[in-house]
């Protein structure tokens, strides 16, 4: 564990050539999503098995038990080189993930698009990752997250941590009306902080944790006035 946080350990200094929102900014506007126009959760489904395609994920089926999920799988051959068997290895895309992005594709496609990339770099670890029969889970997530980290950098790590501070959950109200309660900037401070706290410990070094809060907190109000398809 200590290896895998040192070795990907973000420095204070992460691209601070360019002021950081702008490199968000540029990075949402840059993912590729201008002339797309998901239209429906069908469409949506399509799309991200197409992404998935292009990160290792080459066969798709649907479980059964009447379960609207998404179940991607693959057959990772290179697992012999460790001494095991090949492993199938399974992502899982539920319905709540489907219908929490739909809404973001719907009322702003380039920060759909860019989330979506990011969260598939995270899944791309986890395909090449070996699993040895005594897997340690937290450090799997722990290598996955700073991955995902080093690959995408700062505008990959805000859009992660705005989607699971305030996109993730779905609450009652949310259902019914489509329109999440509005936060005041410091409960969405507090709610980022707790978010790196929870997911991101030991790869976010602290001193960055009031940045993080910040863009986080700007990117939602971009959010909130970006103009709906």
């Amino acid at each position: 564990m200590d290896a895998i946080i040192t070795r990907y350990m973000i420095s204070p200094s992460l691209n601070k050539t360019i002021p950081m929102q702008t490199q968000i900014a540029q990075a949402i506007e840059e993912a590729g999503a201008q002339d797309l126009r998901i239209r429906s959760r069908k469409a949506l489904k399509t799309h991200i098995i197409q992404h998935a395609q292009n990160y290792g994920f080459s066969l798709f089926i649907h479980p059964v038990y009447g379960y609207d999920e998404l179940m991607v799988r693959t057959r990772i051959k290179h697992a012999r080189r460790y001494g095991n068997e090949p492993t199938t290895k399974y992502l899982v895309i539920s319905r709540a993930f489907v219908r929490n992005l739909y809404r973001i594709y719907r009322k702003w496609p380039e920060l759909g698009e860019l989330f979506l990339k990011t969260a598939l770099l995270h899944e791309y670890k986890h395909l090449h990752q070996d699993i040895g029969p005594k897997e340690n889970l937290d450090a799997r997530e722990h290598e996955a997250n700073a991955f995902m980290i080093e690959e995408s950098g700062w505008p990959g790590l805000i859009v992660s941590v705005w989607y699971y501070t305030l996109r993730r959950e779905t609450r009652l109200l949310d259902r019914l009306f489509g329109k999440p309660p509005s936060l005041d900037k410091d409960e969405i401070l507090n709610r980022t902080v707790n978010c790196i706290e929870m997911i991101y410990y030991d790869i976010i070094p602290p001193e960055l944790y009031d940045e993080v809060a910040e863009d986080v907190f700007w990117l939602e109000c971009t959010f909130q006035r970006h103009r709906k398809r």
